[in-house]
């Protein structure tokens, strides 16, 4: 694995009700403390029928850590929850998270967000990265042998054989789903949306650089991991194969 380029890491930060000072967020002078430090270019506050806002959404700011500048593509406060996108790992998305969260409690009077414990985080890492496997090594021999013969085939006799059929790999999701969740600490009736798990080639690619667009609900050292895991399932099944065992 090399060439990791986009790295980008979501996290959503679910609380109890009542405990994200939403109504002191708005109010116009800590609004422009938190946007003139994160220099976010659009900010929207959509509202219901009866003129309630809903979220405060700010999107292309910055954040900086450690010497350096992230670009921070959204954030997004809602009454019960915070989410957030950078273009960094989970370390830096954390740290800003946790800014997030001191910034509202230092607003909040009641300092309620600052003495829960009663939060639930989730994470989607994106990236794309070179691998070492062909995108095809995904599939069992037996589907690779049906898409070069048959598939092709059929393709070229439907066309009357008069261009080549070359066959490319695009599109491999598996849907992430929870369920059986145990009783949540924040609300009874909580559950995590299904999520996917993508590895496909990066678009405007040639399928032979093995450039993957790879996804996943996990941070990202653990998107990291799962990556050469499967770099390493897919290099012993090949070695297995050409050595005839």
């Amino acid at each position: 694995m090399k060439n990791i380029t986009d790295l980008t890491t979501a996290e959503t930060i679910l609380f109890p009700v009542d405990t994200i000072p939403f109504n002191f967020l708005l109010i116009f002078t800590n609004l422009q403390k938190l946007t003139k430090t994160l220099k976010f270019k659009s900010i929207e506050t959509p509202e219901d029928e009866n003129k309630n806002i809903l979220s405060l959404t700010m999107t292309t700011g910055e954040f900086h850590h450690n010497d350096t500048i992230y670009p921070v593509e959204k954030l997004m406060i809602e009454r019960n929850r915070i989410l957030v996108a950078i273009k960094a790992d989970s370390d830096v998305t954390d740290n800003f998270c946790q800014t997030i969260i001191k910034f509202l409690s230092e607003i909040d009077p009641y300092k309620r967000i600052h003495d829960t414990n009663k939060k639930i985080r989730t994470y989607i890492t994106n990236c794309i990265v070179t691998l070492d496997f062909d995108h095809m090594q995904l599939f069992s021999p037996k589907f690779r042998t049906f898409i070069h013969k048959n598939v092709t085939k059929a393709c070229s006799s439907a066309i009357s054989d008069v261009a080549r059929v070359h066959i490319e790999p695009r599109n491999l999701s598996f849907n992430i789903v929870y369920s059986h969740l145990k009783k949540s600490l924040v609300d009874p009736d909580f559950q995590i949306s299904s999520k996917l798990l993508t590895i496909e080639p990066r678009v405007g690619t040639n399928p032979r650089e093995r450039r993957f667009f790879t996804s996943s609900p996990t941070n990202s050292k653990t998107h990291i991991k799962l990556l050469q895991d499967l770099e390493k399932a897919l290099s012993r099944r090949e070695k297995l194969r050409t050595s005839g065992k």
